[in-house]
This record gives C-alpha cells, structure tokens and sequence, in this order.
C-alpha cells in the first residue's frame, strides 16, 4: 500500500500536480458507473479561509473522473445550512455548473449496521452510487484533534442526525468508533487530501488558516490518515480514529511516496486527559480540568446555531449560559459558530459538572 506526500505550493501548482497524482488510480474506475465525490462542506465559507476542500481539487477530480467516461456526483450534508448554498459559498456550485456535474441535495437516508453501532442513518445517496471518492481538508479538530480522511466521510450522515449521534458516543474513544463505522460503510474507493491550504489551532472552523502544502492520496484512507499525522509530527497514539483503528486491526501496512513533511499546531483542547484511557474514578477527577465552551458576549449575535446543534440541549443563548452537567464536551457549537463566539477556556467545574 503507497501513500503519496506531493509538496505542491499553491492551487495554481495544485492544476499540474494533481493530474499525474489521480493517473495512478485509473484502473479504480469503470466507464458509466456514479461516482459520488464527498469533499469537506462544512458550512458557509469562502474558499479561501481554509474551511472547505478547495474547488481546485475538486475541478481536478471531476476532470480525471469526466476523462474516464465516468459519471461523478457532488454531495455532502453539511453541518449548517443546504448543500447547495454552501457549495455556492465555497466555490465547488461553480465547478459543477462549468463542467455539468450534478450537484444533489441528499435528503432521504438509510439504516445500515456498524460493527460498535447500529441502525446508523447515511444519506440514501450511498446505495445510489457505484462508488465514493473521499476529498477531506486537512484541518485540526477540537474533539478527535485531527480531522482527515476518516473523519470527511462523516458527513454521508445527515446533518439532522448528527448531533444525535454524538450524545450516543459521549466518550470520544466511542466517537472515534462510530466514525470508523460510519467510514467501513462507505467504503471510499479513493481519498484525495486537500493539505494545500490546511487550519491549525482551535478547527475545523474557527481555527487559524495555514499554508501546509501538501496534495495527498491513497486507496486506503487509514494508511493516509497515518502517514500524514507521523509527517506533521503528530503522534497517532494521540488521534482517536487512528488509535481505534489500530485496535480494529484496520490501518494496513505502507509505503509513504514523497518527502514532504510540516508541522501544525494541536487545538487547546487536545492534553494528557484526552488521550489516555484511564480509570473512571481518575476520568471524572481530571474531566474537571477540561476545556469548555465559554460564551464571547463581544461577538455573539444569538444566532442560536449553537443552542439548535447542541446534543445535550445545554446552551441558551438569549442568557448566553451553558449547563456543564449536561455539556458533553463535544464543541460542536465551537465548530459551527459563524462568529467565533464560543471560547475553548479550561475551567475547575465543581464534581457534577457545574
């Protein structure tokens, strides 16, 4: 299994890296069969904030993908607002219209059993199509620290059902498990990273944009999430999906192509409390200590998209006030807040929460 590490500078170099990079894979794809093509559409942001896989790479894939008689799709379920006024937002409406790519508004679902959780609810789209080409952007992320192949694909789930689910897997070892659950279903055939313009600090929405410079792709989106993390000197005992998917004996062994490597700052989030497992007793004590959200009243507009998309219901927003008994530590509203509003502060909570 090789994993390919292309340094690639800009968007502009990105148009004579990418093409030889997908070449490698063409005998992945079957003249007329769908191929649904899930970049990262997190919400309503301009491309070059570094929120959203990039519309060059995807302009690129649908190319490769047109070239080979193939009939791409463009889908995703963002975490707010449609498909098609975030796509529209972040540049990928524009390439599909250029290139007369469908881009589809998933609204039905379908019930499909994980190995840790059942009756998991993805986007019907997934038994409409031959198979999926996985386009994530390399980003941090507040609750699994890095957000990169098996994370992207998340987002075949409703939005709806999202924060459903993280109130089933609290634990964020849980989490991680459902992510690779949801990933083993959609079974991405191909994982194309968008590193180019990648998000430190405090992702994958609100953190700070920087230049990475890396085109990544695999078959194998474990091998991918691996190898990128070892080059950012980042620990991979330190990312939950690839701490689980370790023990599910699911990261195969890999060659890395390329010399590229960089480094990125961790969320604040991310400390020793996070990763290691620990006894229950110990695990109440220092959950004490971790970081939670913290209303900035300066920047709150009480949009309340945060107190829609809490799991928990702990946010009211018109006394900006969040219950620590019932936060589950999530940071979804962290991630989805359009004005940074929602503080990632440690705060000593009393035993119970508040």
């Amino acid at each position: 299994m090789d994993v390919y590490l292309e340094s690639c500078s800009s968007y502009e170099e990105a148009e004579n890296v990418l093409p030889p990079l997908l070449k490698r894979y063409e005998g992945l794809f079957w003249k007329n069969e769908t191929v649904w093509v899930k970049p990262n559409m997190l919400m309503t942001r301009s491309p070059e904030e570094a929120v959203t896989t990039h519309p060059t790479i995807v302009r690129g894939v649908l190319r490769f993908l047109l070239d080979l008689g193939v009939r791409p799709v463009v889908s995703d379920s963002p975490g707010v607002g449609s498909v098609k006024k975030v796509a529209l937002a972040c540049g990928i409406s524009q390439v599909c219209q250029e290139l007369g790519v469908p881009l589809i508004e998933i609204e039905g679902y379908v019930e499909k059993d994980g190995e840790v959780f059942k009756q998991l609810r993805l986007g019907d789209l997934i038994d409409q199509v031959d198979a999926v080409v996985n386009l994530p952007k390399l980003k941090t992320h507040g609750q699994m620290v890095l957000t990169l192949g098996v994370k992207n694909t998340f987002g075949c789930v409703l939005g709806l059902n999202k924060p459903a689910y993280h109130l089933r897997a609290k634990d964020y070892h849980l989490f991680a498990d459902l992510l690779i659950d949801v990933h083993q279903l959609v079974k991405p055939v191909l994982t194309i990273l968008d590193g180019i313009d990648g998000m430190e600090g405090n992702g994958p929405s609100n953190g700070l944009k920087k230049r990475l410079g890396l085109l990544a792709a695999c078959e194998n989106a474990y091998a991918l999430d691996h190898a990128v993390a070892s080059r950012l000197h980042v620990s991979p005992d330190k990312i939950y999906t690839l701490v689980r998917a370790k023990t599910r004996g699911l990261i195969p062994p890999y060659t890395i192509r390329g010399e590229w490597e960089n480094s990125i700052k961790m969320p604040d989030t991310v400390g020793l409390t996070e990763i290691v497992k620990m006894p229950k007793w110990l695990q109440d004590y220092t959950h004490r200590w971790a970081r939670v959200p913290v209303f900035d009243t300066v920047k709150c507009i009480r949009c309340k998209i945060c107190e829609t998309h809490c799991p928990a219901e702990a946010i009211t927003v018109d006394d900006q006030r969040i219950d620590y008994k019932k936060c589950i530590r999530c940071y979804v509203c962290h991630e989805l807040c359009p004005q940074d509003a929602l503080l990632l502060k440690r705060k000593l909570l009393k035993a119970g929460g508040q």
